[in-house]
């Protein structure tokens, strides 16, 4: 994890409701007859009861969650799913509360649909984590307003790649976050779909209108 969001954690609030040895966890999960995977146990001893915020931005706020003191004390029985090969649990949602996320046991973020088909989101929480400290030290960074259909990601990526640095930490299998000095491009999975989209930051608005241009004339995005 980089200095910057081992750094914005250390600013970030933690119910103390979710902060349980990691053993208790190991012996709770056993009377579950849950797989106590290192994905899991990791989530929980790192993130589980934090509040990840971003300056200016309240309705983004997402309530990390998993394990809970009451959970163990009264051996709660959990409510997980199977899907495809995985268990898939419960693990966090947004101020704005319209969709819920789910943590596999092996540590992806997801969500799903009701056809019962993973729709994942991030490698690992920790990329999750770091866009959040990095979209916290940009706040003051203008935004394109929509999220696009990427109509050509073969195109966008090689555009990046020869304009861009990529920003390594933000991004992974389902994530690419890109910056040069005036603007910044991300792309990642829908909630609600396996497809991709992008979206635009930069210093001035006219920065963003005109990358977004730049896009629609090349194909890029639909």
């Amino acid at each position: 994890m980089s200095a910057r969001a081992q750094h914005y954690l250390r600013t970030q609030r933690r119910n103390p409701h979710y902060v349980v040895d990691s053993q208790a966890i190991i012996t709770y999960l056993a009377k579950q007859l849950i797989p106590p995977t290192p994905a899991l146990l990791a989530f929980q001893e790192n993130y589980s009861g934090v509040a990840l915020t971003i300056a200016g931005s309240p309705d983004k706020t997402f309530n990390v969650f998993l394990f809970s003191k009451g959970d163990i004390a009264t051996n709660e029985p959990q409510d997980q799913d199977q899907i495809e090969d995985r268990h898939i649990f419960a693990c966090g949602d947004t101020e704005v509360g319209q969709v819920m996320y789910f943590i596999t046991d092996r540590g992806e973020v997801c969500t799903f649909e009701d056809d019962v088909s993973l729709n994942i989101l991030y490698e690992s929480f920790d990329t999750l984590v770091e866009q959040y400290a990095f979209q916290n030290e940009i706040m003051y960074w203008r935004q394109a307003p929509p999220y696009y259909k990427v109509a050509d990601r073969a195109k966008l990526t090689a555009l990046m790649a020869e304009n861009y640095q990529l920003l390594g930490e933000c991004s992974d299998r389902y994530n690419s976050w890109w910056q040069n000095e005036n603007t910044i491009v991300t792309t990642g999975v829908w909630l609600d779909r396996p497809a991709f989209y992008v979206h635009v930051y930069g210093k001035t608005d006219l920065d963003c209108s005109q990358l977004i241009a730049s896009f629609k004339r090349t194909g890029i995005i639909a």
